[in-house]
């Protein structure tokens, strides 16, 4: 079934181009001819030669039925895919295809990855860590780093509205400990009516000392989440919605459920 369909839209598509060129053809032979008979009735050549609209107007005819073919080639290569189509009143056309949405959520799985594996490690180190790290010889490779940490200033503080809820959007974190003796951190932008769920953009701040400190995540299925997986010790955390005019604020030292050697 879905073989015949193709032929005969394919069908309409030569039709449609056939029917543009030969309108284009005719235009031109109809100016012609009227370029003709003007010499003949003047016997010398016209001063103001006959009017080109002739031609004119068969071009945008032919230019629409050359449209109309494109459509249709296009609709025929679609139609496997297509899962529905709607004609709305002024005359707009709406195509829906198999699989799309599924495709867009694994792109942006992917974009939200790379933003993720671009952060690199980073946060603000308790003393009683550096020591227990030290202690324990563990990140051995990041202790430098580490022991420098404790020294930054939270640059967030203060810059992005001080609440964790605003517009409809709050922002939340999970901690929890890694092998390493660090930590893992979640950060999550959700909406708080379930009636709007978030779409746009999210741009999380981070502290300075992380390689990317302002990773920008996609919402998939109304959460924008962003998983920090080495991270020293607590700062505070900006995420900024631009499209909603919506800035978000948290201090992870106010996360109650982290663990002690967190904060």
């Amino acid at each position: 079934m879905k073989a015949v369909v193709f032929i005969i839209l394919m069908l309409i598509f030569v039709a449609l181009t056939v029917a543009g060129i030969n309108v284009i053809r005719q235009s031109e032979k109809a100016y012609e001819t009227s370029v003709t008979f003007s010499l003949k009735t003047l016997e010398k050549p016209a001063v103001t030669p006959p009017s080109y609209s002739v031609v004119k107007d068969g071009y945008a005819q032919a230019l629409l039925y050359f449209t109309l073919a494109i459509g249709v080639c296009i609709f025929a290569l679609l139609s496997d895919r297509l899962t529905s189509i709607t004609f709305s009143p002024a005359g707009g056309v709406s195509l829906i295809l198999k699989d799309l949405a599924s495709q867009v959520k694994s792109l942006t799985q992917v974009s939200n990855e790379q933003q993720r594996v671009s952060v690199g490690a980073g946060g603000a180190a308790p003393q009683p860590l550096i020591k227990h790290l030290r202690e324990e010889n563990k990140a051995i490779g990041l202790i430098g780093d580490i022991e420098k940490s404790h020294q930054m200033t939270d640059s967030q503080k203060g810059r992005w509205g001080g609440s964790a809820v605003s517009n409809g959007r709050a922002l939340s974190a999970f901690i929890y400990p890694d092998d390493d003796g660090l930590f893992k951190v979640r950060l999550e932008v959700s909406s708080t009516d379930p009636g709007k769920p978030l779409k746009n953009l999210v741009r999380f701040h981070l502290l300075d000392n992380f390689k990317n400190p302002d990773p920008a995540i996609i919402p998939v299925d109304g959460k924008a989440v962003l998983l920090l997986d080495k991270v020293y010790g607590p700062f505070t955390v900006g995420a900024e919605i631009a499209e909603e005019a919506t800035q978000l604020e948290l201090d992870l030292r106010q996360v109650k459920a982290a663990p002690k050697e967190f904060r």
